[in-house]
């Protein structure tokens, strides 16, 4: 069983001077700013976490490596299979029974998302699975923690992290000024260069790679995302030290704003539309199929189109505990979830799946009743 004290799980010899190679503790020229103490915990801090992430990756891989090779031996390739769906699921079921003993360490929602289509097959596939998973370790056991007390946990002491940050600040190394960029500005060059539909997944892990202080790793990541070394990687780089890992999803989220709110002016209307308070928002597909379903419980030969059990994904209907109670595995319903295979439920477990969207349709109209100070509608 994996360890919760990071002190366990890494060594901290030299991590201190790894740590401060990194490019923002760089010194630049003709200034009297030096890297202050604040910069200089959270440097160390994303060298611990570097450092986690490569050890519970290292730990993982073999066990991985061996479920893979020896699903092959058994099945034969995905080029082999009659069917790829169900050879990418089998492989699933096949590792996951041997990630046991990290599932205490990994959050529901990881669990939901990257133990279906691990992609272990795919190019580099077993590598990026493990340091996924290194990742999710790291944040989970260090949720709600500071940078002083994940320091502590590591066994680093602050006062020692205070004496090298003197002695860098005496030196006399140099670097370019920074420029006047914005996150938002690298950010707008990225959704130009990916486009409207870009690959949320790719994204995420590019930016990862782009924002590391690891040049090799950041240099073919930043050719992927359509920004260049040096100031714009900097940018990533700084805005790491302050949100992590999370940084991957602040972009994510970014690109879509810039692709969805008009990254360039929209003509004028040539009639402005008159107001219409009482007029609700337009429902999406999803929400129209819901709907139908809460209030008629009835649709066509009681066929639920994906549409539905995304709407309740989004509700907080959590992927394991929808299969468990359908009766299926969670690969299976993640297919229907995907809309990969059709969803024809059984009358229980049409009733199953529409008392949970009644249940938060329900929810959803008290907060909105407390809101505009009106009753409640119920749907029974």
């Amino acid at each position: 069983m994996p360890s919760k004290n990071i002190s366990d799980i890494i060594s901290t010899t030299d991590l201190i001077a790894d740590a401060f190679k990194a490019p923002v503790m760089r010194i630049k020229p003709r200034s009297t700013k030096r890297p202050d103490k604040e910069t200089a915990l959270k440097v160390v801090r994303n060298e611990v976490e570097r450092r986690v992430i490569a050890a519970i990756a290292d730990e993982v891989k073999p066990i991985v490596e061996g479920a893979y090779e020896d699903f092959l031996l058994m099945n034969g390739d995905i080029t082999e299979a009659p069917n790829a769906d169900e050879w990418e699921l089998a492989l699933d079921d096949a590792v996951e029974p041997l990630l046991e003993p990290y599932v205490p360490y990994l959050s529901q929602s990881w669990l939901g998302q990257y133990t279906i289509d691990m992609g272990l097959h795919d190019h580099d596939g077993i590598n990026i699975f493990c340091n996924r998973l290194g990742k999710e370790f790291f944040k989970e056991i260090t949720f709600g923690k500071t940078d002083a007390q994940i320091l502590s946990n590591a066994g680093i002491v602050i006062q020692h992290i205070e004496e090298a940050l003197e002695i860098h600040n005496q030196s006399t190394q140099q670097e370019k000024n920074m420029s006047d960029l914005t996150l938002d500005d690298v950010v707008a060059k990225i959704a130009e260069h990916v486009g409207k539909d870009f690959d949320a997944l790719s994204v995420y892990d590019d930016v990862d790679l782009a924002s590391d202080d690891d040049d090799g790793l950041s240099e073919g990541a930043a050719a992927r995302l359509g920004i260049s070394m040096g100031d714009e990687v900097d940018v990533l780089r700084m805005e790491r030290l302050t949100h992590g890992t999370d940084l991957c999803d602040i972009v994510n989220t970014k690109i879509e704003e810039y692709h969805t709110s008009g990254k360039k002016k929209k003509a004028a209307p040539k009639k402005p539309a008159a107001p219409a308070k009482d007029k609700p928002a337009a429902k999406t597909p999803a929400q129209k199929t819901v709907q139908a379903v809460a209030e008629s419980g009835v649709l066509d030969d009681k066929a639920l189109p994906a549409d539905v059990l995304q709407a309740l994904k989004l509700c907080g209907a959590q992927d394991t505990t929808m299969a468990q109670m359908l009766g299926y595995s969670r690969g299976t319903y993640n297919n229907y979830v995907n809309g990969k295979t059709p969803f024809t439920p059984t009358q229980t477990q049409y009733d199953t799946v529409r008392n949970e969207v009644i249940e938060r349709l329900n929810k959803l109209h008290e907060v909105l009743a407390t809101m505009d100070g009106t009753e409640a509608h119920v749907v029974f």
